[in-house]
């Protein structure tokens, strides 16, 4: 599923990232922006990697939230002479606050999503978070 973040919501995070000349033209207050791409799946997928100890028995399933657009730039440096050292590699993952908005905004929808629409209220009984949740 591909939603749109509430109009209000990447306006006010471009304010704190972006120059205010260039709001007016930033892709994502495009009309038909694509904000998050929402993954519902079943198995629960990489479960264990966040330390969720969840059956693969049919009675679960997983979301996953992903940021279309991302403002957010990593870097790859050297750090050495030396070709067969490895590069560092710094994704910088939702570091500007219109990536964790729009994040934000869609983990919001799934929650609405599941938990307030007869459709998800007939297929989820509870979550099942991690131990930092």
């Amino acid at each position: 599923m591909t939603l749109q973040a509430p109009q209000g919501n990447p306006k006010h995070a471009l304010k704190v990232d972006w120059e205010m000349g260039e709001l007016d033209r930033h892709p994502c207050l495009l009309p038909k922006a694509s904000h998050t791409e929402t993954l519902i799946v079943y198995p629960p997928a990489l479960a264990n990697t966040v330390g969720v100890d969840i059956q693969i028995d049919g009675r679960h399933i997983a979301s996953a939230v992903l940021v279309m657009v991302p403002t957010s730039r990593g870097r790859i440096s050297l750090i050495s002479a030396d070709p067969s050292v490895a590069l560092m590699i710094n994704p910088d993952f939702y570091a500007t606050e219109v990536d964790r908005t729009i994040l934000h905004a869609g983990v919001r929808q799934v929650l609405q999503l599941i938990k307030k629409t007869p459709e998800g209220k007939d297929m989820v009984q509870s979550e099942a978070t991690g131990p930092k949740i």
